[in-house]
């Protein structure tokens, strides 16, 4: 494992925090500064604003008088993922049910969330705003029910909760590259030591990855760097548990330094954790559907994924899915492209019973589909 190239980089990083709007506007002035580390820590804490820094980067945008100030101003409203006032107190409502309802109803809720755009980005920016520890793991549970549609199981119990559901959805194969940079991000804030080796292994590009479901250049630096970012978050705040207090000065830095070492015994057992629970996964039942791609491109949109034909004995084509249909939501996931339909039959299990929804020549058919096991040799 390559812990240590990365943990010798101490510097100050941004967390996810509320702001008034003199303090954005503060935040937003500082993007002209010409000091590099003043705009960046400003962009960072911008951007983990999300929506409530939104209007006010808009209004700055408008009335930049530099260009350069507006690429900056462009590139951070791109990173920033809105949602509706709608669409935000319905997530707030369906977050209230979830949490007052036994695991049983817990699926049909999130199927629910899954279908707002930007819901995944939204659940982490509430979790990352919990403070106390049992709202904490509640907001955790959650993300996990959301990403996976089951309660959390613990891989390594020497992990809080939060960690556990971080550290699982960043080593998913299948997990979407927006969703790991936010869990990467989240990992920064609340994480202890143990999670070191993960952030090292997304640092450095160890952590793997389906062929099939590739993410762009631009994307995997973006979470190279929230990696990065949290790894030196972690560092400089030092151990949670109190081991690897932060260093004041630097007569200390030299025992500091022996105490990381130390604590890094703990990464590095998480990281092996995680690790053979991969190597496992590759020769576990793998979820299937039954249809083949009617697409070259797995990657290209075309309003969901176009059916060539559902497979002998499968669940699709019990479910009477028929070449030429569009599949355009599964699990409460919306699709887009064949990638999004692998990802959402990738995150169930098999003997899983899924509500899917199919177009077919202008009809909209709603009904449910059995994920089973993919046969030997398919």
């Amino acid at each position: 494992m390559r812990v240590a190239v990365l943990v010798f980089l101490i510097v100050s990083v941004g967390i996810v925090w509320a702001a008034d709007e003199a303090q954005i506007k503060e935040l937003i002035k500082k993007l002209g500064d010409d000091e590099w580390r003043v705009r960046e820590e400003a962009q960072e804490k911008l951007e983990s604003l999300g929506a409530e820094a939104a209007p006010l980067l808009k209004e700055a945008y408008k009335n930049a008088d530099t260009l350069e100030m507006r690429i900056r101003l462009f590139k951070l409203l791109k990173n920033i993922k809105e949602l509706s006032p709608e669409d935000t107190e319905t997530l707030m409502k369906l977050a209230k049910q979830f949490f007052e309802v036994k695991d049983p109803q817990k699926r049909g809720i999130v199927q629910k969330m899954r279908s707002i755009e930007n819901a995944s980005f939204w659940l982490f920016s509430r979790f990352s705003s919990m403070k106390a520890e049992k709202d904490r793991e509640d907001w955790a549970r959650l993300l996990f029910w959301f990403e996976f549609g089951k309660s959390p199981k613990f891989l390594n119990d020497k992990n809080t909760l939060y960690e556990e559901v971080l550290l699982q959805i960043i080593w998913h194969p299948f997990t979407r590259m927006d969703t790991q940079v936010s869990a990467v991000k989240a990992l920064g804030e609340v994480g202890s030591m143990r999670v070191i080796g993960t952030l090292a292994a997304a640092g450095s590009g160890e952590l793997s990855s389906a062929p099939e479901y590739e993410e762009s250049a631009e994307k995997k630096e973006k979470l190279a760097k929230a990696a990065k970012d949290s790894l030196l978050s972690i560092l400089k705040r030092g151990d949670t548990e109190g081991r690897v207090p932060k260093p004041d000065n630097e007569e200390v830095l030299s025992n500091w330094w022996s105490s990381v070492r130390e604590s890094q015994k703990d990464a590095d057992e998480d990281y092996n954790v995680r690790q053979k629970e991969e190597e496992q996964r590759q020769n576990r039942m793998i979820p299937f559907l039954g249809v083949a791609s009617a697409v070259a491109n797995v990657n290209e949109k075309v309003g969901g994924a176009l059916v060539m034909r559902a497979e002998a004995g499968t669940g699709a084509e019990r479910a009477g899915i028929r070449p030429d249909d569009l599949i355009v939501e599964l699990d409460g996931w919306k699709i887009e492209c064949w990638n999004d339909l692998i990802f959402a039959i990738r995150h169930c299990e098999p003997g899983d019973k899924v509500p899917i929804v199919i177009k077919r020549a202008g009809e909209t058919i709603k009904t449910e589909v059995e994920i089973t096991r993919r046969p030997p040799g398919m």
